[in-house]
């Protein structure tokens, strides 16, 4: 299994970026009833590819679905976690979640959060199908750099867990608003000092790319196969 982050505010086309995604190779894991953001996604099958999480431990819910459809939906080549921190805010809104915070394991609680954090998603990928991708959407935080870096609730949960440490490429939606509309939702590649973002040296030629998740996983699995061929042994003649 492969992970890859899109990290970004509200409204800055992180689901928007699903829009060209073949729906028949992909299941969509979200935690709420809103629609998709594009016209015409209904008619694409998404509706029959979506798992809602229903469940009042969405976080622990999450890595039993994962699991399940690297197991028995091989036609699946691509998951969308959308809204992450959603699941995330389930788990400390829970009435478990609450109750522990009036007693004594107010701080126990936290421990327990950052566990399920690690293993909703991020201890997986040596276990799942190598042929899958698990794509995580999130929201950002500001830090005390004033970096835009990925959204955790409670210090100690995001120094402990480091979501984005698992994944080789971690994309930042971002709205360019001196480009004309059409160009104006971008991901950043890489890191540029306020927002957080990494990629492999020259698997993007450009530090913003167009906000389609569709080409990103084309590019990524091209620069994997390239990185994959073997290398000649042989001595070039003078």
């Amino acid at each position: 299994m492969k992970a890859i982050i899109v990290l970004g505010e509200p409204g800055t086309g992180k689901t928007t970026a699903l829009r060209k995604l073949d729906s028949q190779t992909t299941m969509l894991i979200t935690p709420n009833d809103k629609d998709l953001t594009w016209p015409g996604w209904r008619k694409q099958g998404w509706p029959q590819r979506t798992i809602r999480l229903t469940s009042a431990e969405q976080i622990t819910e999450l890595p039993k679905r994962l699991r399940q459809i690297s197991e028995k939906y091989p036609q699946i080549k691509t998951v969308i976690v959308d809204d992450f921190t959603h699941i995330q805010t389930q788990k400390i809104r829970s009435q478990g979640f609450l109750v522990d915070g009036k007693g004594g394991n107010k701080y126990a609680r936290w421990d327990q959060f950052s566990v399920d954090l690690h293993t909703s998603v991020f201890s997986l990928t040596g276990e799942l199908r190598e042929d899958l991708t698990v794509v995580v959407i999130n929201h950002t935080e500001t830090d005390a750099n004033g970096r835009g870096i990925f959204k955790t609730f409670g210090k100690a949960v995001g120094n402990s867990t480091m979501p984005t440490s698992y994944a080789s490429v971690v994309l930042h939606s971002l709205v360019l608003a001196d480009k004309p509309v059409d160009e104006r939702y971008v991901f950043l590649t890489n890191d540029d000092g306020v927002h957080e973002a990494k990629s492999p040296m020259g698997m993007f030629a450009e530090l913003y790319i167009p906000n389609d998740l569709a080409a990103v996983l084309k590019r990524i699995n091209e620069y994997n196969q390239d990185q994959a061929a073997p290398v000649s042994t042989t001595p070039t003649k003078p």
